[in-house]
Parts: structure tokens; C-alpha cells; sequence
């Protein structure tokens, strides 16, 4: 169980890793305040 708890933790920080700069780029492009 806890190696399983230690993949889907690493998996999650890799995801926001890989994302966090294209949703702040994305964010960027089309302010949300402009919605």
C-alpha cells in the first residue's frame, strides 16, 4: 500500500510539474477575469 501511495504521489507532482507552466501560459493568453 504505501509503495502504491508513493506512485500516485509521484505521478501527481510529475503532472503538476508538466501542466503548471502551460495553465499559467494558458491563463496568460486568455486572462480569467476577462470571462
Amino acid at each position: 500500500m504505501t509503495e502504491f501511495m508513493l506512485s500516485v504521489s509521484h505521478n501527481l507532482v510529475m503532472f503538476t510539474w508538466y501542466t503548471a507552466p502551460l495553465v499559467s501560459l494558458g491563463i496568460h493568453d486568455q486572462p480569467l477575469s476577462e470571462e
